[in-house]
């Protein structure tokens, strides 16, 4: 009993991960310093300040891109597809969110 307790714990802890790391790829690339996405999102994340090398910043992008795969390998397929339909209604409402952003700046520049 206990120990089902704990896979489940850890699977959890997984797709919070992955949900995580959905939110983190559809940032996209950079990290820290000089207007660059944070490792959690623009303008955050322990990189900032760090004033990172280009070969340091891609460095990082692919551990977290291993990461993200080694941790995805774990999930069933079931749970995959779950978060594969997670992470496209974040990329959704990213865009939209981005839209508006940008409808608003439109309207706010003189003509």
């Amino acid at each position: 009993m206990v120990r089902s307790v704990h896979i489940v714990a850890v699977v959890a802890l997984m797709i919070a991960l992955l949900v995580g790391a959905g939110a983190v790829y559809a940032q996209g690339p950079g990290f820290g310093g000089r207007g660059r996405g944070g490792a959690f999102g623009p303008g955050a994340g322990m990189f900032r300040g760090l004033d990172l090398t280009e070969a340091q910043r891609e460095q990082i992008q692919q551990i977290t891109q291993q990461s993200r795969d080694q941790v995805f390998a774990v999930l069933t397929p079931e749970q995959q597809q779950l978060v594969q339909k997670r992470r496209a209604a974040q990329e959704t409402r990213m865009k939209e969110r981005m839209e508006r952003m940008q409808q608003r700046l439109q309207q706010r520049q003189p003509q």
